[in-house]
């Protein structure tokens, strides 16, 4: 992957674009203002999956900017207040999918892109402009489908587990299963053991004779000091 290494400044760009993502009551938004001139021509507001996140908005966002700015084949100023989305343009690699693909269309247009970070709610006008429509895209965007991030993929895959495990808990009708059900009447990722020392001395399957005499892994089912 190519390292994105963007001016700040472009002194002969045509247009100002101010982008951000808000998230409101579940809901996902990112907006990118157009500005030329101090004048607001043109806004567009995109909606995401409640799945996604802020960070994927204003990625998002910048990506969309950079894009518009080859398709219209026009130096633009893009301003951010998003600094991660920055440093994650501007990292040597990454894991992610959506921010390589960002990375991309970002190189594609480094000779068309100023791009340069701006604290948020400092009363600029592009930058609060793109607050207030970004919040507004939350609920009236058109949609917009990029991937879900890996923390709900793993957020997801941990409760697909979890009501799992809890049917297969409560199926379990033997002696063992109904006297421990008494001690603990619901599984939870808190009651888990993860020292394997402990698990053995608990359960009794481990590398002891007695266990390992009844797979005839070992000849005898006494301890070396004659005992089980």
């Amino acid at each position: 992957m190519k390292l994105v290494s963007l001016s700040e400044h472009l002194p002969d760009a045509t247009y100002e674009v101010y982008t951000d993502g808000s998230k409101i009551n579940e809901e996902t938004g990112l907006a990118v203002c157009i500005l030329k001139d101090n004048d607001n021509i043109q806004n567009f507001l995109f909606k995401l999956k409640p799945y996604n996140s802020v960070f994927q908005a204003e990625l998002a966002a910048i990506q969309f900017a950079a894009n518009w700015a080859v398709s219209e084949n026009s130096k633009i100023n893009l301003y951010t207040d998003s600094l991660s989305s920055i440093l994650a343009l501007q990292s040597a690699s990454s894991r992610f999918n959506f921010v390589n693909k960002a990375k991309t269309d970002l190189f594609k247009a480094k000779n068309l892109v100023g791009l340069s970070w701006m604290k948020a709610h400092v009363g600029i006008q592009g930058n609060e402009l793109a607050d207030q429509q970004a919040k507004l895209a939350t609920t009236t965007g058109e949609k917009l489908s990029i991937p879900a991030p890996r923390s709900y993929l793993n957020r997801t895959l941990k409760q697909l587990i979890l009501h799992e495990w809890c049917g297969y808990w409560n199926k379990y009708t033997s002696a063992s299963g109904i006297r421990v059900r008494g001690f603990l009447d619901r599984v939870s990722p808190n009651f888990l053991i993860y020292n394997k020392i402990l698990i053995y001395f608990l359960s009794g399957h481990g590398p002891f004779p007695f266990y390992l005499h009844r797979f005839k892994r070992v000849n005898s089912p006494l301890c070396t000091c004659g005992r089980r």
